[in-house]
């Protein structure tokens, strides 16, 4: 994932990732739903594409 290495948002979404473990479906509604700031939303359902793809 791009960005600070140590940003929550990028640990947070990762989790989530690893909890739901299907592909990050279930992470970006989560993120969709619990993420306000409409930016740091983008980002993460971005990053989650990115590892997605790397995947």
């Amino acid at each position: 994932m791009t960005g600070c290495a140590n940003c929550v948002w990028l640990e947070y979404a990762e989790k989530l990732s690893r909890y739901y473990q299907d592909g990050g479906e279930e992470a970006a509604k989560q993120i969709n739903e619990r993420v306000t700031d409409p930016n740091m939303k983008a980002f993460l359902l971005h990053e989650l594409r990115m590892k997605k793809q790397q995947s």
